[in-house]
C-alpha cells in the first residue's frame, strides 16, 4: 500500500492522470473530492479503452511497464 498516493480530482483533465501514471509508474490513480474522499479510480485500462490518443496511451503503457529504479 502506498503511504502518500498521488491523486486526481474529478475536475482534472485526463493528461494529469496520464502524467501521474508515467511519472510514478502506477497503473491506477485514485480520484478524490475536495475533502479527500475517494470517488473512484482511473486505471490504465480506462485510458486504453476510452482514451482518444493511441500514441499517448502507448507511451503511458511503455513508461509504466519499465523496470522501477526505486529501491526496495
Amino acid at each position: 500500500m502506498t503511504r502518500d498516493p498521488f491523486t486526481c480530482s474529478p475536475e482534472d483533465d485526463i493528461e494529469k492522470a496520464l502524467d501521474a501514471m508515467e511519472r510514478h509508474q502506477v497503473r491506477r490513480v485514485p480520484v478524490v473530492d475536495r475533502r479527500g474522499e475517494l470517488m473512484g479510480i482511473i486505471s490504465q485500462a480506462d485510458i486504453a479503452t476510452r482514451g482518444e490518443s493511441t500514441e499517448k496511451t502507448a507511451e503511458v503503457v511503455e513508461e509504466i511497464s519499465k523496470p522501477s529504479t526505486r529501491a526496495a
